[in-house]
This record gives structure tokens, C-alpha cells and sequence, in this order.
């Protein structure tokens, strides 16, 4: 997958203050409108909406993490899987000719009407049968599925089948108390992902 400028240099700068504040300065068009997280809006891609910006200035050595959620709702799912039917994604990324490793987790939400509820986020060696992000699940699973159709049990299975029993995906996403014994009538399935790069925090003030 390409970036396309994703980290840019002249759009996100940091700030700090004698008591280890921080701040991001970015253009107004770019700047996420949430008080919670700092971040970018990707406006030049179709598979992810934003881009988050995580500090642990408090750690030994600091760092700045960047993480974007790639197929974090269906219709960004649909522009990855239709491109392949196992998507993999790099593990490097290079930024102004220097290399980062990239942290690939996978992100499964839940949300009902829009809102986020909860989720099952794991890695590779969490799964019996690898991989689970395949085209034919992302259109046999994702999206709509509503609680009188037989498609929560459905789900069910799908997940029983694929995760390690000692991985225990029902603590996972508090499976009993915010799904079957909610008052839900439907939820939407999303198979994102999970990908981050940290960042000397000395790099970046260079």
C-alpha cells in the first residue's frame, strides 16, 4: 500500500515545553477535530480515514508513535480486499530515505450505529488457521449482521474456528455481556488492521 505523504515533515512538527508538554501544529484542513488524540486526516487515501499520533516522551529512550487503522469500517475493508485476495502488509517503510519497521496487528470492530463498541485485537500466532483475513470471509462476515438472522452465531463459529482456544476471543470482546446479552439488534464487522512505526523522539527534533 502506498503512504502518499502520510508523514510529512512540513505538516507536523512537536513542541516541548520544560514540563514535557507536547503539541502537534498542523495545517487546519489536515488536523483531526477530536479533543481526545492528536492526529491527521488522509485525505489522499480510500482505505484509511486518519492518521493517529501517540507520545511516550516518559519512556528511557522517547519515541513518537504513527498508526493508521487500514479497513477500520467495510467500505474501506472493500478497497483492500478487492485487491487482493490475501492482503499482506509491508512490514517496512521508508521515510525520507530512512527505514522503520512496521507493527502489523489486526483490529476486528464491532460498532452498532456508528459508534465503536468493542473488539478482538490479536496477532498472527493467536490464530489456529492462518490466515483469517482472507476475500471470501471479508465478504462472507463483514458488515451488517443482525441478531434474528442467525448471523451472530454464524460469527460465532467463524471466530471458534479460527482462534486459539487459550486466546479466549469471548474475554476478548466481552462476547456475553456487549453482544449476546445486550440489547443490540444488529452490529457491523470490520477486518481491519492495526500498523504503527515509532520514531525516536531525538530524530524528530533534529
Amino acid at each position: 500500500m502506498e503512504t502518499k505523504n502520510i508523514f510529512r515533515t512540513d505538516s507536523c512538527y512537536i513542541q516541548q515545553s520544560d514540563q514535557r508538554a507536547y503539541k502537534f501544529a498542523v495545517p487546519e484542513a489536515f488536523r483531526l477535530n477530536y479533543s481526545d488524540r492528536n492526529g491527521l486526516v488522509l485525505n489522499e487515501v480510500s482505505w484509511a480515514n486518519e492518521l493517529i499520533i501517540y507520545d511516550y516522551l516518559a519512556k528511557e529512550n522517547p519515541i513518537i508513535q504513527f498508526s493508521v487503522y487500514p479497513a477500520n469500517t467495510k467500505a474501506q475493508g472493500q478497497v483492500i480486499f478487492t485487491k487482493s485476495e490475501k492482503p499482506i502488509i509491508k512490514k517496512e517503510l521508508i521515510i525520507m530515505g530512512t527505514p522503520y519497521q512496521v507493527e502489523v496487528n489486526y483490529h476486528l470492530k464491532f460498532s452498532s450505529f456508528q459508534s465503536f463498541f468493542t473488539s478482538i485485537d490479536f496477532s498472527e500466532s493467536d490464530l489456529i488457521n492462518d490466515p483469517i483475513y482472507t476475500r471470501e470471509n471479508f465478504k462472507k462476515y463483514a458488515g451488517r449482521r443482525i441478531r434474528n438472522d442467525n448471523n451472530w452465531l454464524e460469527v460465532q463459529n467463524f471466530f471458534d474456528q479460527y482462534f486459539k482456544p487459550e486466546f479466549d476471543w469471548r474475554k476478548k470482546c466481552n462476547w456475553q455481556n456487549k453482544v449476546i446479552g445486550s440489547n443490540r439488534s444488529r452490529f457491523d464487522l470490520s477486518f481491519g488492521y492495526a500498523c504503527s512505526i515509532n520514531v525516536d523522539y531525538k530524530h524528530l527534533q533534529q
